[in-house]
């Protein structure tokens, strides 16, 4: 595994969730691989929306980082964000010209209503 992706994925988690990522100062170590790397499940940008790292993300699309990616569930980072409930990061996708399906569109509908009630 990558350097980058390596370092994206670190515990302990709520045990629901299966992506790990750190601070945006943990990771940049190296940027030579943005996108999935063949030997993996999971794209560094994936691990890094999924844990809510909003910083971390934003450099890796900087980088080139495909935002349209799935990982072997068949989500996308965005889907992953929604799902582990980050608002900033979702935001910055779909900011930065992520598609927003259907399903990725009602999840985030969810979470700001959820929000708005707590």
């Amino acid at each position: 595994m990558p350097p980058l992706a390596s370092a994206a994925r670190c515990g302990p988690h709520p045990p629901h969730s299966r992506c790990y990522a750190t601070g945006p100062n943990d990771v940049l170590l190296s940027l030579q691989q943005v996108n999935m790397p063949a030997d993996s499940f999971e794209s560094p940008l994936t691990l890094a929306a999924c844990g809510g790292h909003t910083e971390l993300a934003a450099l890796l699309i900087e980088r080139g980082a495909n935002m349209e990616e799935v990982n072997d569930e068949g989500y996308t980072p965005l889907m992953e964000a929604v799902r582990e409930g980050h608002e900033d990061v979702v935001t910055l996708l779909i900011h930065r010209g992520m598609t927003c399906t259907p399903t990725s569109y009602m999840r985030y509908l969810l979470l700001l209503v959820n929000k708005s009630f707590s």
